[in-house]
């Protein structure tokens, strides 16, 4: 199931690609990403999957904000939302969910573009809450993704990104609890971000 989902999804990122290419000249679209542009946007995040009697689900919300430095650089805050379930024969044996905090950079290659894809490198605050053993953990994450906009038109654009490597250290708010670590590589499709972007 996860492969045919990733599957979907590079197959629509990819088709992206390919209409950027043919709508270049499409007169709702003049220029891009400039210096001193500011960009409000919201991406969501859902996936479900279920293998034999267990079943994962994820959902997550990112509000962020961001200021272009140059054409190239922007740099900006955010703010999450995740929550993750899994149960096995109609049994909860995880339940999280976690409020994030925190700022980004990111480095877009074509700017002038419609289709304007970019890394990211981004520092958040965690906190984390474990709904079946009522433990609340503290920690930061660190995390270098990739992305990509494409403008609708000069005001509005879409926007797709996969968080792929990342580090997280939580603690549990007690006494004598260790720090939990955390470093992967993240390519699965609870990683995968979609929403749009305004300018202003």
């Amino acid at each position: 199931m996860r492969n045919f989902l990733m599957f979907t999804v590079l197959s629509v990122f990819s088709f992206s690609i390919i209409f950027a290419q043919t709508s270049e000249d499409n007169d709702s679209f003049t220029t891009g990403w400039a210096e001193g542009d500011i960009a409000l946007s919201g991406s969501l995040n859902y996936s479900t999957t279920s293998q034999d009697d267990v079943k994962d689900s994820s959902f997550g919300v990112m509000p962020q904000i961001g200021y272009f430095f140059n054409e190239n650089l922007q740099g900006g805050l955010s703010l999450g939302y995740m929550s993750n379930t899994a149960e096995a024969n109609d049994i909860d044996i995880f339940d999280e969910s976690t409020i994030m905090a925190g700022a980004f950079l990111k480095y877009f290659c074509m700017p002038e573009k419609r289709f304007s894809p970019y890394a990211s490198l981004g520092i958040n605050y965690m906190s984390t809450d474990d709904g079946l053993n009522d433990v609340k953990f503290n920690g930061f994450g660190i995390g270098v993704g990739l992305g990509a906009n494409f403008f609708l038109n000069d005001d509005w654009a879409l926007t797709t990104s996969v968080g792929a490597l990342s580090y997280t250290s939580e603690k549990a708010d007690f006494d004598g609890a260790e720090a939990r670590n955390t470093f992967g590589l993240d390519l699965d499709f609870k990683n995968i971000w979609f929403g749009v972007v305004r300018r202003f």
